[in-house]
């Protein structure tokens, strides 16, 4: 019973966490994006050539 307590709390914790550093993982990447397009208009085909690769 105590250990199924501590196992709960603990992921718990864990999924709060890592809903926390979604958001700052997603605000760091959009804005690292945006300044690579603004600077290079190649990079717009390096970052779908990256994509495609990733999700062929």
């Amino acid at each position: 019973m105590g250990l199924g307590l501590i196992a709960t709390s603990m992921l718990s914790w864990i999924l709060i966490w890592m809903t926390q550093q979604a958001k700052l993982l997603k605000a760091g990447i959009q804005s690292s994006v945006t300044s690579a397009l603004d600077e290079d208009k190649k990079a717009a085909w390096a970052i779908f050539s990256l994509i495609f690769i990733a999700v062929f």
